[in-house]
């Protein structure tokens, strides 16, 4: 899935639209996320070993899918500023080949992809003063822009 695909699947969800006013808080938001890239990558862990939706990835080394997330949430900002959708699809295609050859069904990387997208939310709602729907709208902003 690529991350501009996620943003309008983001955007329609929770009813925000792309675009609107840059709000000066987005690069802080990306330094918030990225400092808390542990905590956010053991909360997906617990997330993911806790569905009956991603029971195959109990074949997946827990080293393995922290380092996959927790790279992901470390370098957010530096996917959003200078990756593009070559890049995502490179990196989710190693990501679904990696999971592929752990034995964990196509049907279940989909839901830890969906949960990574809710742990962000959960944890920009928990520790942010901003409304989480007005920062990834400015960060939306920030890549169409």
């Amino acid at each position: 899935m690529s991350f501009i695909i996620a943003k309008i699947d983001f955007a329609i969800n929770t009813g925000s639209k792309l675009g609107g006013t840059y709000h000066d808080d987005a690069p802080t938001t990306l330094a918030i996320i990225e400092s808390h890239s542990d905590e956010l990558a053991a909360s997906l862990l617990d997330r993911v070993h806790n569905s009956g939706a991603t029971v195959g990835y109990q074949l997946v080394p827990d080293k393995d899918l922290r380092d996959t997330v927790s790279e992901i949430y470390c370098h957010l900002s530096d996917w959003l500023s200078t990756r593009n959708e070559f890049d995502l699809e490179q990196r989710y295609r190693a990501i679904g080949t990696r999971r592929a050859q752990q034995g964990v069904p196509f049907s279940q990387v989909a839901w830890a992809i969906v949960f990574t997208k809710e742990n962000l939310w959960d944890f920009l709602k928990n520790n942010l003063e901003m409304d989480p729907a007005a920062v990834f709208t400015d960060l939306a902003h920030v890549l169409c822009s």
